[in-house]
């Protein structure tokens, strides 16, 4: 019997040789660290080891390292764990001190499936402290999450909290719709960062190299919204960010095996190079970059070879944002510097934002919108969902739909490069609005009149193709519309 162990022990040895280390594994272990510091934040350090030999108190696989770290900033940090952390700590920060290597992906046929598959997102719904995550620098890379019924991102829901200085490259994330007990509304969404944000700060991120597939996709945030519009505390604030050669997009196994595809036949859609739908007052400052952003026409091809109908929803894509409902308490909004460079496709394209409204509802005086200073290069493909229902398509260099009441929209000193090719097999029943800077702008109440447009000093370059049977199209505006509809 000893000579049979030492057989099989040897025979175990060699196979591990041939195979080298385990695709179940990351890379390199990962460990954290703890402590409270001097001013009483608690502070926990994250670093991977930099030997592939691990060692006590490290941890082999994300989700044993998650299960662990959870279950330490909770025995902290959750009130209902210790009553007295609002006392015994005045916050919480989370600081990278090497850069984490997630290993990627194997792709066998057509099936691709993570190196390590024990992925789940960082959780800080209990706590008594949102933590600031500080990247120090470091870099987040070959980053790999393919979820099933839950929305996919690194971080689950962040508020009230800053993410700074860390950077996201190669990351792959796909949101899987695969059942009825889904946790995602219509279907699963997908972001590199996180899922959800209220009132956070995003300052020196950057993504890179990044593929996202799922409903709706971004990469710092699927959605961002608050239900204060102090700008003092705004849904989301963006500083030095730089997104770069991404692309959001689908694949047939996104929606393949939802259990009621008719559901969400009509339902919205939203893509954004940054965030895919925000609501409420943005801050964009300082350095906002997104290059080399790709968001074909995947949603309609493959929602009509999957159910066999045509998608009729909404679909609204933008360089920045899809959709963007800015607060209707803001007396300024302006964004100044921007850079985009993006093929898109969508219903609503804009190469800032598919489409702007107002809440209207809430306005409580004036509001302007100035865009200075952009720097904007869009190509658009044709998109071929929605050919029916006179449905009409929006295009814009900067905005494709422009909804503006009680306040002027100041368009200067930008510089825009736009190409959009809208032809189909077939003529579309809709009206096409085109134009180098918005496709359509309009600010109307009880009737009258309200939108102001100044446009001066922009150089515009463009060239917009369309089936549409019936087309407004300008070098600068397609058309402001001055009466009730």
């Amino acid at each position: 019997e000893a000579m049979i162990g030492k057989i099989a022990k040897l025979f175990l040895m060699c196979t591990l040789l041939l195979a080298g280390e385990s695709f179940a594994d990351l890379p390199y272990a990962l460990k954290f660290s703890c402590s409270k510091s001097t001013d009483d934040v608690y502070t926990c350090d994250i670093e991977q080891l930099q030997s592939s030999k691990p060692t006590a108190n490290t941890y082999t696989t994300w989700g044993s390292f998650l299960q662990a770290f959870q279950t330490e900033i909770e025995s902290k940090l959750d009130i209902s764990k210790n009553p007295s952390a609002k006392t015994d700590y005045s916050g919480f920060v989370i600081r990278f001190n090497s850069n984490i290597d997630f290993g990627g992906y194997q792709k066998t046929g057509d099936v691709i499936t993570c190196r390590d598959a024990t992925f789940a997102p960082m959780n800080f719904g209990p706590l008594a402290f949102q933590p600031t995550i500080d990247g120090n620098g470091k870099t987040i890379k070959n980053f790999c999450y393919i979820a099933e019924d839950v929305n996919a991102a690194f971080f689950s829901n962040l508020s009230n909290t800053t993410v700074k200085n860390i950077t996201f490259s190669d990351a792959y994330v796909k949101a899987k719709t695969v059942s009825g007990a889904h946790l995602c509304g219509g279907a699963c969404n997908a972001s590199v960062v996180a899922n959800t944000v209220q009132n956070v700060n995003f300052e020196n991120v950057v993504v890179r190299g990044a593929v996202v597939y799922g409903w709706q996709t971004s990469t710092l945030a699927i959605t961002a919204g608050t239900g204060n519009t102090d700008k003092n505390t705004p849904a989301v604030s963006l500083k030095k960010i730089k997104i770069d050669h991404v692309t959001l997009g689908m694949t047939p196994d996104v929606i393949a095996e939802h259990p009621m595809l008719d559901l969400i036949e009509s339902a919205p859609s939203a893509s954004g190079g940054i965030i895919a739908d925000v609501g409420g007052h943005v801050s964009m400052e300082d350095s906002i970059k997104v290059l080399n952003l790709s968001v074909p026409d995947s949603i309609s091809k493959i929602y009509k070879d999957v159910s066999g109908t045509e998608y009729i929803g909404n679909r609204y894509v933008g360089g920045i944002a899809g959709r963007f409902t800015p607060s209707a308490r803001d007396a300024d909004f302006t964004l100044d510097s921007i850079e985009v460079s993006a093929d898109l496709s969508g219903l609503w394209v804009g190469g800032l934002f598919g489409r702007v409204s107002i809440d209207n509802d809430n306005l409580l005086g004036s509001s302007n919108f100035n865009v200075t200073n952009a720097k904007v290069t869009l190509n658009s493909p044709v998109y071929l969902g929605n050919t029916g229902d006179n449905r009409n398509r929006y295009f814009g260099g900067l905005v494709g739909e422009w909804i503006w009441l009680r306040g002027k929209v100041v368009l200067s000193n930008d510089t825009v490069d736009v190409s959009a090719d809208w032809r189909g097999d077939k003529d579309f029943a809709g009206t096409a609005y085109m134009g180098g800077l918005a496709g359509f702008i309009t600010g109307k109440e009880d009737g009258v009149s309200l939108v102001d447009v100044l446009a001066e000093n922009n150089t515009v370059t463009a060239e917009m193709l369309t089936s549409s049977r019936n087309v407004y199209a300008g070098g600068i505006l397609g058309r402001v519309n001055l009466e009730k509809d």
